[in-house]
């Protein structure tokens, strides 16, 4: 897929896309101001890049001198990326009248208004007006002529992707720096946690009414009430101490990275020796990320899952099928939780002007076919079986190397991980 190019001013939103657009499989040239864009047209025209974006989103009103339609109009003027899609998007309320007047200006395609839709819907909407161009241009141009200008523009997938993957080199390393707390520990010690306070308030209960009695001393009903307080102060310390059990238990296995040794395996034969997997990062607010693949590619992100039954994923909300056949809301849901672990990491990144090293996503089920059964319309993150996830990852994250070794030594100490050449 071709890459798309993003001009925002305003970091939330900037970086909340960019994570986006890595979980799409689509790579993206930021750029924060008018200025910026305007530098990055003369390398354009001067050859100097050749990796072309399809789809230009653009905010109206920049920072700076240059805002968003004077933008648009020099794309709109540049030979190689005259045809290009370009939605401008704004925080202010537009009239339809407004819009076409700024449509004809701007020579965009599409003028949305922020908040943008949500980001299912956001991207059906951009790859309907990037096929939609497509189809307008097939029409409007010779087929040969066509070809022959965008094999100009975009080298052949021949040369443009190769294999990365070397068989003749050693096997991929792994490495677990340690230090922090799984997310299945985590979760294990939130419940334990839960149960502690639940017997907690049982036992504080039952203790108030005994101190502070609702009914006389004397009489069978007095008895039974008596009964009733002491019962709750006992339940309430079992269950106390039951959660203190826990939550020592799952503190003593906080570094459980089970699913993640097992995933490593998996693709220890597939990937070479420039790849690294990583477990139980040791940086602050990164623990929860369950594996870490660093590469020539760039960063891939796995949330591991770990189910039975029959799973379902609409846009972004995943769903249970329960015994009675019927779909309930997961617990948790993995889509929301890889964006999180992204947007982490790329605010890691960033301490070393790393905020735009290629960072991917990937839900990978640890559970084969028919043990997990999935089922997805929409599908925003890609989700992969993991006797099938290197074949899976050749069709993005493996097609072509993106970071010098240089770039990903420079991420990797930012991420307190020995770097090996």
């Amino acid at each position: 897929m071709k890459p798309w190019l993003l001009v925002e001013d305003e970091p939330d939103i900037s970086e909340m896309l960019l994570a986006v657009f890595d979980i799409w499989q689509i790579e993206c040239v930021a750029h924060q101001n008018g200025e910026e864009t305007l530098a990055w047209l003369e390398r354009v025209n001067s050859g100097e890049v050749t990796e072309l974006p399809e789809l230009a989103l653009i905010d109206i009103r920049l920072m700076g001198e240059i805002d968003g339609i004077t933008v648009s109009q020099r794309i709109r003027s540049c030979p190689a990326l005259k045809h290009i899609t370009i939605v401008l998007n704004t925080a202010y309320s537009l009239t339809e009248q407004e819009k076409q007047h700024c449509l004809q200006i701007s020579g965009a395609d599409r003028v949305m208004s922020k908040p943008l839709p949500r980001f299912d819907r956001l991207y059906e909407e951009l790859q309907s007006l990037i096929e939609k161009n497509a189809d307008a241009l097939d029409d409007s141009a010779p087929e040969e002529v066509f070809v022959a200008n965008m094999e100009e523009i975009y080298p052949p997938a021949s040369v443009e992707t190769r294999a990365i993957v070397d068989a003749e080199r050693a096997p991929m390393r792994s490495l677990s720096p340690g230090g922090g707390i799984s997310r299945q520990a985590r979760r294990r010690l939130q419940s334990a946690i839960l149960v502690v306070s639940g017997g907690s308030f049982l036992a504080l209960v039952g203790l108030a009414l005994s101190v502070i009695p609702l009914v006389g001393r004397e009489g069978s009903f007095a008895r039974l009430y008596l009964g009733g307080t002491q019962g709750l102060m006992i339940g309430g310390i079992i269950l106390a101490l039951l959660g203190l059990w826990l939550a020592g238990r799952a503190y003593r296995r906080r570094d459980d990275d089970s699913l993640a040794r097992r995933a490593g395996m998996a693709l220890r034969q597939q990937l070479d020796s420039r790849f690294t997997f990583i477990t139980r990062l040791n940086v602050r607010g990164l623990s929860d990320i369950d594996a870490l693949i660093a590469g020539p590619p760039g960063l891939l992100v796995l949330r591991l899952l770990d189910m039975r039954g029959d799973l379902y994923q609409e846009h972004g909300h995943w769903l249970q099928q329960s015994k009675r056949g019927d779909f309930i809301p997961l617990s948790f849901n993995p889509t929301r939780e890889l964006l999180h672990d992204i947007l982490r990491l790329r605010s890691q990144l960033t301490k070393s002007d790393l905020a735009d090293f290629p960072v991917f996503g990937v839900i990978v089920s640890t559970r084969p076919l028919p043990e997990l059964q999935y089922h997805s319309s929409g599908e925003i993150i890609p989700m992969a079986y993991l006797s099938s996830l290197a074949e899976s990852l050749a069709q993005n994250y493996l097609r072509r190397e993106r970071v010098t070794m240089r770039a990903l030594r420079a991420a990797l100490q930012q991420l307190r991980i020995p770097f090996e050449a």
